[in-house]
């Protein structure tokens, strides 16, 4: 249909407007959320490194961390504790206080000369006061040392140091036993947390100080330039662990005293989830906006097809307003806005518009203007008037003059525009 293709540019617009409505909205939505979801996880590990902070005392050259180790917010000081998120303790001098769920490529690595030194069960104090007993072991390949197992026991009873001996060392039989050897690479992969003894911490680590698998606190060290890295590093950021490839958002906080810096606290959640569902979220709207836009376009279609006929006579009419009318009788020229329009001379269309328009505001009978076509015959020639108010106004494709009750009259609507030449 003529009329409908006319319109559809209007469609096209109509259907991409909507759609980039829609896509605008689901834009500001997915920001909105990301970012007020990433303000409260900031929050609330802002709000946890504060309360470790203050759990935490230093005075000379020694921390306390009796209040830390009693917090029910912080991890268990010895073995598996559940605690679900990265955290971190680390003095400026590189002791880790605590490394919880470690992030793969934040402070996730160990002096592998420190750990290889307790190759029996031995007990140490450390700058924390605590004591730890301790038991390491090197993972041997082909007779070279690829990496150590260090195995450990928070405040040990000296009245059961020998159980706990044991226990370190079946433990540690318990890890090697998972453990496997690629291409020269320690795979932990095979080693199941649930199989070592809840109380008892350890540490897989190789040649190059990588941390490669930790559960719980052992007393290590890190190299102290990783501290300095961090304390210009310190505030909020996104990281992402260079081995699942999942994305954390951490915070950390400096630790000073006497405006110099003694240690720094690194908390950290994991937020892929969040991604994930705001792009499920955004698959969804999409997938609603397409079904709800698809049948707003179909009815806009109806409703065009409907009212096609009316809108193209409406749009016709906007296009050819009329403001001047005039006859020629002597050149048989009928003007519309000064477009000519050959009326044939002294033809039925030529004598009908020199009567009306001669007289616009006159109501011709049938009769009359037949009369003035020359033909008084109404039984024989019924139709000659009315074929040839007919060609008129499909010659100027306009209704210049209007039939209504066996009258004949010009449109009233221009009759105030009709000029006589």
């Amino acid at each position: 249909m003529p009329y409908l293709h006319t319109h559809w540019r209007i469609i096209g617009k109509l259907f991409f407007f909507i759609l980039f409505l829609s896509l605008l909205q689901i834009t500001l939505s997915y920001t909105f959320v990301y970012q007020t979801s990433l303000q409260q996880v900031g929050k609330k590990l802002k709000d946890l490194t504060i309360r470790i902070e203050k759990d935490l005392t230093y005075k000379n050259g020694k921390w306390d961390t009796s209040r830390y180790n009693s917090d029910p917010f912080t991890p268990y000081p010895n073995g598996s504790s559940g605690f679900p998120n990265p955290l971190y303790i680390v003095t400026n001098d590189g002791f880790i206080i605590e490394r919880s769920q470690p992030i793969k490529g934040i402070l996730d690595t160990s002096d592998y000369n420190h750990l290889i030194k307790f190759n029996t069960p031995q007990t140490i104090d450390t700058v924390t006061n605590e004591s730890w007993r301790i038991l390491s072991r090197p993972i041997i390949n082909n007779h070279v040392a690829l990496g150590v197992v260090v195995v450990s026991y928070y405040n040990p009873d000296k009245y059961q140091v020998e159980d706990i001996d044991r226990k370190l060392e079946e433990n540690l039989v318990s890890i090697f036993s998972s453990l496997s050897v690629e291409n020269n690479k320690i795979n932990t992969q095979g080693l199941d947390i649930r199989n070592i003894h809840y109380e008892y911490s350890f540490e897989v680590v190789d040649k190059y100080n990588n941390v490669l698998l930790n559960n719980g606190r052992v007393p290590t060290f890190i190299d102290p330039s990783y501290f300095s890295k961090e304390i210009e590093l310190s505030g909020e950021r996104s990281v992402y662990d260079t081995k699942s490839k999942q994305q954390y958002y951490i915070v950390s906080r400096v630790i000073t005293s006497s405006s110099s810096p003694i240690g720094i606290i690194l908390t950290g959640e994991l937020i892929d989830p969040i991604g994930k569902t705001l792009r499920s979220y955004v698959l969804f709207s999409l997938g609603i906006s397409i079904i709800i836009i698809i049948p707003l376009v179909l009815f806009t279609i109806l409703i065009l097809l409907r009212n096609g006929a009316n809108t193209g006579d409406n749009k016709a009419n906007q296009k050819n307003i009329i403001t001047k009318i005039t006859f020629n009788k002597k050149d048989n020229i009928l003007y519309m806005n000064e477009r000519p329009y050959l009326i044939p001379y002294a033809s039925h269309q030529y004598y009908i518009c020199n009567a009306l328009l001669s007289q616009p505001d006159k109501k011709w009978e049938y009769d009359q203007l037949l009369e003035k076509i020359g033909d008084n015959n109404e039984q024989i020639n019924t139709r000659k008037v009315y074929d040839a108010v007919l060609a008129i106004n499909k010659r100027i494709n306009y209704k210049l003059i209007e039939y209504r009750n066996k009258v004949f009259f010009i449109n009233p609507d221009i009759r105030k525009h009709i000029v006589k030449p």
